[in-house]
């Protein structure tokens, strides 16, 4: 069974070519993959958090995980929508979980030593500063608002940094 996110994308540059996608179409077809991807997790996670009422937790879950994604890098999914599936659940997950403040330092310190350890100069980016900086903001505010949320985060995504040799981009 073909990956449903890189179906879409596939369906979606046939139908605006008129055509099926050749070799000259194949940036465009990942891009839109990963486009795809992204909002699929993005909106999915919302919609969820809105039903069960977390949706401040969501919105700061996902930035907090986002941007150590970002600065770190991690683990990748063999498939678009496995991606999906698992992002969602993580978000969905954490969002819902209320530790007690004085449990906070328990998963963010040793979440950011995990991260300092295995961060490389190689993936010290440089693009997308403003987004970074966004992100990063986000974050700091959200250690006042929901700290657990963001300390979940911060940590669910420093452990997708061991199986970084599995396939790592």
């Amino acid at each position: 069974m073909p990956d449903a996110v890189e179906w879409t994308a596939y369906r979606l540059i046939k139908w605006k070519k008129g055509s099926d996608p050749d070799e000259s179409d194949e940036e465009i077809y990942e891009g839109l993959s990963f486009l795809i991807s992204n909002c699929s997790v993005i909106l999915l996670s919302l919609a969820i958090a809105c039903f069960t009422g977390n949706l401040v937790e969501c919105v700061f879950a996902i930035a907090a995980f986002w941007t150590t994604r970002i600065l770190t890098g991690g683990f990748h999914m063999k498939t678009l929508t496995g991606c999906v599936v698992l992002s969602v659940s993580i978000f969905t997950v954490i969002s819902n979980i209320e530790l007690p403040a004085a449990w906070f330092p328990y998963f963010l310190a040793p979440a950011l030593i995990i991260i300092m350890i295995w961060r490389g100069k190689e993936q010290q980016h440089n693009w997308k500063q403003i987004l970074v900086l966004c992100g990063l903001a986000a974050t700091a505010s959200g250690l006042f608002i929901v700290p657990s949320t963001v300390a979940l985060s911060v940590c669910a995504q420093a452990l997708t940094l061991f199986g970084r040799g599995w396939r790592y981009e």
